[in-house]
């Protein structure tokens, strides 16, 4: 069975500011998602740095490799 997300980005495609959780009804910033992440309270998904910061991501296969 086809996983689907549960978390939905609301910004723009490159804004990763606001994020959405379909199943809690939680709208929550991206450094409120990071750390729930960190948290372990949404697997499935990880951190990855990219252009100087960092953004969640979700895997499609599972794999939470971290890149630092």
């Amino acid at each position: 069975m086809e996983q689907k997300d549960q978390v939905v980005n609301l910004s723009q495609p490159d804004g990763h500011e606001r994020f959405f959780d379909l199943k809690t009804g939680m709208e929550m910033s991206r450094g409120e998602f990071i750390q729930k992440i960190e948290a372990g309270e949404y697997p499935g998904y990880y951190v990855i740095a990219k252009n100087g910061g960092v953004i969640p991501s979700s895997s499609s296969d599972g794999d939470n490799n971290k890149l630092d």
